[in-house]
């Protein structure tokens, strides 16, 4: 949060998670931490401003800590499976309550898979 608040940007949404693996992982993961934001950081660095695009998704709510989120991540994965859909690109999870408004058993995370 500091790189933003010296960029002068404002934090418009929740966090999100992009996770570029094709299973889930929960160590060593290739994932991207986004933060929608309000304004345009200065060229360079390791930091750039990118547009999430529109897509068809199968969600599920997570209620809990974030080390359970696991069975959310089959019962998505089964559900995609039995309705023949096609995974169309990185999973995300989209942090709607976190460390800063609930304990961990009362976190909300909303796992997202795009399908075709």
């Amino acid at each position: 949060m500091g790189f933003i608040n010296g960029q002068r940007l404002t934090v418009t949404g929740p966090g999100i998670f992009i996770h570029h693996d094709p299973e889930y992982r929960p160590e060593d993961a290739d994932l991207e931490v986004c933060l929608p934001v309000a304004g345009e950081p200065p060229g360079g660095g390791r930091v750039s401003i990118k547009e999430l695009p529109a897509c068809r998704a199968v969600c599920l709510l997570h209620v809990g800590p974030y080390d359970q989120v696991g069975p959310t991540y089959a019962s998505i994965l089964q559900y995609i499976t039995g309705k023949q859909l096609t995974i169309a690109g990185p999973s995300r999870e989209v942090y709607l309550v976190g460390p800063m408004g609930a304990p961990p058993e009362k976190y909300v995370t909303e796992v997202q898979f795009p399908v075709a």
